[in-house]
């Protein structure tokens, strides 16, 4: 009799012990059941966070390096020395751009009232060379500085030849938007070159 009861009481220990276990499953079960939709739409929204970082970042980079190979373009193939600078203005600056040449008091607007202003200043530098220094590109920003070296044979700016040569550093920004030159900043020390010219007194 007392090994039967010893029995028996091991048995109900032991199906207590197995229900036990059976309810922890089970709440376990509900417990990962009720957490995995959350942890779902966490780590989706995370994915897709990374994912969008991913695809905006290539996206700012090609725009920065379409835009800066632009202005390199401008900035060579348009310069007014070359022979077919004008074709090229035509190509990449807006009809409606802007220029904001040093410190002159109102900007110049339109394509071809630029045109005609560059053709101006390159009258009394016909050799005058630009050699890119730096560029930096940030979206539609772009920012060369070059040094510029020449030789003024013909009236500049209403002031006659003088046969000197010069040398300047000058900084350039351009605004671009659907591959359009649409405003520039232009700013270089005046004052150095009148000194060179013989036309300002040196400080």
């Amino acid at each position: 009799m007392h090994v039967l009861r010893q029995n028996q009481s091991a048995q109900s220990l032991d199906w207590k012990i197995r229900s036990l276990l059976g309810w922890v499953i089970c709440f376990g079960f509900l417990i990962v059941s009720l957490a995995t939709p959350a942890m779902a739409g966490s780590m989706a929204g995370s994915m897709a966070g990374s994912m969008a970082g991913s695809m905006a970042s290539p996206s700012k980079v090609d725009l920065s390096q379409a835009n800066k190979a632009i202005a390199l373009r401008y900035a060579q193939d348009g310069w007014g020395t070359q022979p077919h600078w004008e074709q090229v203005w035509d190509e990449l600056v807006a009809p409606d751009t802007v220029l904001h040449f040093n410190n002159l008091p109102e900007p110049i607007v339109g394509l071809e009232a630029n045109k005609a202003f560059s053709k101006e200043l390159f009258e009394g530098f016909l050799a005058l060379r630009n050699t890119i220094e730096d560029v930096v590109a940030e979206g539609d920003t772009v920012i060369y500085r070059s040094t510029l070296e020449g030789t003024q044979t013909g009236s500049f700016l209403g002031m006659p030849a003088t046969g000197k040569s010069v040398k300047m550093n000058d900084f350039t920004m351009l605004k671009i938007k659907d591959g359009k030159i649409r405003e520039q900043w232009y700013e270089t020390n005046l004052l150095s070159l009148m000194q060179q010219l013989g036309l300002a007194p040196l400080q």
